[in-house]
Parts: C-alpha cells; structure tokens; sequence
C-alpha cells in the first residue's frame, strides 16, 4: 500500500485553512498540518513526512511566505505553490 500524497497548508486565515484542508481531504490528499507561520511551518516539515506545501504569501510573524519558499527548496527541496488573495502588482 502506497503512502497518501501529503501536503502542508501554511495561512493564517483558519476558515480558508480548514476550507482549504477539507477540499483537499474531500479528494484524496493527506494533510500534513495547518501552520500560521514560517517558525511552525519550519517545524512541521522537519517532524511530518510532506510532498507538497501550498504557501500564503502574507502570513504571521516576522518571515512572509516568499522568504519562507526559499527556506522550503533550499532545506527541505520540496514543491511548493503560492497562495494569495492579494492582487496588487507589488505581490504578483
């Protein structure tokens, strides 16, 4: 028996999170955790077997999530995929 796809949520809005959680639970995908930030994302991917991270950009703490993606490839050399809701030049 093949291990499920898992992958980890990084936002730091519960309600899309868990939305986010139970679609993709809904088809199929394991989740590795909900983290609301870079330290606990770190933490989580260090101590949970994970496949893929989805990323919001603008999450709390000090670190955002195009900080946290370089730490993400460089330690952990996992895919990754951006979320936002932000649609200002700036973030895009």
């Amino acid at each position: 028996m093949s291990r499920q796809n898992s992958i980890l949520i990084v936002e730091d809005e519960p309600l899309i999170a868990d939305d986010i959680a139970a679609t993709l639970s809904e088809n199929g995908y394991g989740i590795s955790g909900l983290v609301d930030n870079a330290t606990d994302a770190l933490t989580k991917l260090s101590a949970s077997p994970t496949d893929l991270v989805l990323l919001d950009i603008q999450i709390k703490g000090s670190k955002d999530g195009i900080k946290l993606a370089h730490e993400v490839r460089s330690q952990f050399k996992l895919p990754f995929i951006f979320l936002t809701s932000f649609y200002d030049q700036g973030t895009i």
